[in-house]
């Protein structure tokens, strides 16, 4: 980084021109590099916090611990993509200069759609490639313990993926049986997910590592309730609320538990979620918020 860092100096030189910030895009990787550039140039560095990749690379090699807590605590400001990501490293690397400012990802649709009565209908989207990280299995044996109390519960998963994907997922569909429960609806166009999402019950997607997840601000701007996995995804925009449920990863009952109270209380779960769309609850998430929260997180950073 240090090489790059000196690369990236020498062509700025070459160009006559310098910058009045930098930004590191992940705290684990581009972070070192922009502290070197910035101690080259003389101007302020931000970082921005993703969390899956920090997460891992901290986790894997803790030798570089002590200089990722040097790149945190010398980073004029810093930005998050979720609180629980913010959390997560403070706990680790102690309390940065300046409160993390959290700026969701930019969504690529974000329109408002009111929640609707549902059927017994469960939906999720990802790419299948990735379905062992999006925990297909949580997903199929929550299904099967919930069929004899929902017997018209259904599962559909879209999505894009290869053969040995999809053909993955089949199989682990047949071997508990439901093939008349779970489905494979294929990709969904982007302009029409949050349709899509609005029809179903409840969005769900037990994700092992998840570090923002735009489908499940895209789910509830769509006005579906979610599950979201705890300590990842969106954990800490909405605490206690009744519309977004965070379940460990790893524990299956407890998945089932949060969900069959869902799809139990859909109604009341809605309307509170429907509530929260009124108030402007969710407009963190709308493109417009989060670039002007970005444009003032960027401005602070300035000297």
């Amino acid at each position: 980084m240090r090489r790059l860092a000196d690369a990236v100096a020498l062509e700025l030189a070459e160009a006559n021109f310098k910058p009045d910030l930098i930004q590191g895009h992940k705290l684990t990787v581009e972070g070192p590099l922009a502290r070197h550039l910035s101690n080259r140039l003389g101007v302020p560095f931000t970082l921005t916090l993703q969390g899956n990749t920090d997460q891992k690379l901290m986790t894997l090699r803790p030798d570089r611990l002590p200089m990722i807590r040097q790149v945190w605590r010398e980073a004029s400001a810093i930005m998050a993509f979720a609180p629980w990501t913010a959390e997560w490293c403070a706990a680790r690397l102690g309390q940065p200069r300046l409160p993390v400012a959290i700026v969701p990802c930019l969504l690529g649709h974000d329109a408002i759609l009111p929640p609707t009565p549902g059927e017994m209908l469960v939906r999720t989207a990802f790419h299948l490639d990735f379905w062992r990280n999006k925990n297909v299995p949580a997903l199929l044996a929550a299904i099967s313990r919930l069929a004899r109390q929902f017997p018209s519960l259904r599962l559909e998963i879209a999505g894009g993926g290869s053969p040995d994907a999809i053909a993955a997922i089949q199989r682990k569909i047949a071997k508990r049986g439901l093939e008349e429960r779970v489905s494979l609806a294929g990709p969904i166009a982007p302009a029409e997910i949050q349709a899509w999402f609005n029809q179903a019950a409840v969005f769900a997607l037990p994700s092992r590592r998840e570090s923002f997840g735009m489908v499940f601000a895209e789910a509830l701007l769509a006005g579906t309730p979610v599950i979201y996995p705890r300590g990842a995804a969106i954990d800490g925009f909405f605490p206690g609320k009744a519309f977004a449920r965070a379940v460990a990863a790893d524990d299956p009952e407890e998945f089932s538990q949060v969900l069959s109270a869902m799809l139990t209380n859909q109604a009341l779960t809605k309307l509170a979620l429907a509530t929260a769309q009124q108030r402007g609850e969710l407009d963190s998430f709308r493109r417009l918020k989060a670039l002007s929260r970005y444009s003032s997180f960027l401005t602070g950073a300035l000297p």
